[in-house]
Formats: structure tokens, sequence, C-alpha cells
């Protein structure tokens, strides 16, 4: 479920989700229990402007003692490539924001 990545000296967690119903709660919150902020990347909008998983992540990680901070990035909107320049964009991005940012990513 885990595989570690690196990135400019940072050191960073994927986590694929592969069944979204039924949401695998328990399975979210022990991999990102110990995680300082977590971005979600989404491939759609729902209502409300948020991706739907990352409504859903954030509704599991509120239940936790100590939640890092937790943003979302909503990509390949319309068939739109994801590439590692924008998955650049974003990490560097979430460390600038605050925790609940919704952002849709156009394309490079």
């Amino acid at each position: 479920m885990k595989h570690f990545i690196e990135h400019e000296n940072k050191k960073l967690s994927l986590v694929r989700i592969r069944l979204f119903r039924p949401f695998p709660r328990r399975e979210i919150r022990e991999a990102l229990e110990d995680k300082e902020s977590v971005i979600v990347i989404d491939r759609s909008v729902s209502l409300g402007n948020a991706g739907t998983l990352f409504t859903e992540v954030r509704d599991v990680l509120y239940e936790m003692d100590k939640r890092p901070k937790v943003t979302n990035f909503i990509l390949g909107l319309g068939g739109v490539d994801v590439t590692r320049k924008t998955l650049r964009y974003v990490i560097e991005k979430h460390g600038k924001v605050s925790s609940g940012h919704v952002e849709i990513v156009e394309g490079d």
C-alpha cells in the first residue's frame, strides 16, 4: 500500500485507494496516522468544489487526536495528462498553503 519516493530531500509516501466502497477507513487511518501532512489528489470534482476522495479522507483524519495538514489538488480533468511537472507543482504548493486548501490544477 505504501511506496516511498524521494523528492528534493523530502520523504514522501504514496497511498493508492483501489476500492472506494466500502471506504477503507481503518487502512487509511493506519497509513496516515504518523504523517505531518497529506496531499489528496482527485481526478474529479464533487459537490462543494472539493474532490470526493478528499472529503472522505478528511473525514477519516478528523477522528484522529493529532490531525495532519490535508490539502486537495484536482488533476487530469477532461482527460488532461498528469505529468511529473504537475506533481512537482502540487508538492511545492502544498508546502505553501493551509490545511483544507482545494485547487483545480489545469495541464502544464
